[in-house]
């Protein structure tokens, strides 16, 4: 299978039957479902529908029972009895809620969920959080055939180290992740949705500037509401609270 081919075809096909705000959704069993529900979350809303087509066809076995491009609803789901998958699919930025705490957040109070980060930016920035997150592997989101393999590995009880961190990063099962985390669990913070979205902005290196112009709002606001949350987070600088919201520990 030409993988470049078929994403860029699936990418195209997606937007063209793409619904108006339609954010999430139940996706098709493969004809011979096999046991491992893997869930998707991811903010591009054609990425995730290309996941949830070629998960099943790439990965025997596979079923995606449902998908989303809310970060709040993909763990509200994965923490529910009766919607838990066996594996989550993560990208690491999301927006409300970072891939990092919605791993940390699953893996504090089960072993039960696999987890994979998936992501389009530079995969040593996120490997050594994702470990503290307690995933179980982290892929690049443009290549396809590495998702299909961390999902095969990962599925069969190992954990998935992409060749080029290879030596300078290990992450946990699941099961070890879990006790590691439930030992260091604390009641989580509440930051509104305006302080999470600048606080995520900070965090990939957006200026106040930036910040105000897509928001639409002044500097001096966008400031407020960092400050806010630098507060609710309980860091001494607001470089903490941000250091402390990309790696999920504030969760």
């Amino acid at each position: 299978m030409n993988l470049n081919g078929e994403w860029s075809r699936l990418r195209r096909e997606s937007g063209e039957i793409m619904n108006d705000g339609m954010t999430s959704g139940a996706a098709v069993e493969p004809q011979q479902a096999g046991p491992l529900r893997v869930a998707v979350v991811d903010n591009d809303m054609l990425t995730a529908k290309v996941l949830v087509q070629l998960l099943p066809k790439m990965c025997r076995g596979v079923a995606v029972p449902w998908w989303t491009t809310s970060g709040s609803e993909a763990l509200a789901k994965t923490l529910d009895p009766v919607s838990r998958p066996q594996m989550l699919i993560a990208d690491m930025s999301l927006g409300e809620i970072s891939g990092l705490t919605i791993c940390r957040r699953v893996r504090e109070t089960s072993a039960d969920v696999l987890l994979l980060g998936v992501t389009s930016y530079s995969l040593s920035h996120y490997a050594e959080r994702l470990v503290q997150a307690g995933a179980q592997g982290l892929a690049d989101k443009a290549g396809m055939q590495q998702i299909v393999a961390a999902v095969d590995t990962i599925r069969r009880g190992g954990t998935f180290v992409p060749a080029e961190l290879a030596g300078s990063v290990s992450f946990d099962t699941a099961e070890r992740a879990h006790e590691r985390l439930k030992a260091g669990a604390r009641k989580p913070v509440k930051l509104s949705d305006q302080e999470s979205r600048i606080i995520d902005m900070l965090s990939r290196g957006l200026t106040y500037a930036d910040i105000a112009e897509r928001l639409a709002i002044t500097q001096a606001t966008a400031r407020t509401y960092a400050h806010r949350a630098e507060e609710k987070l309980g860091a001494a600088t607001l470089a903490q609270a941000v250091a402390m919201w990309v790696t999920g520990e504030w969760a």
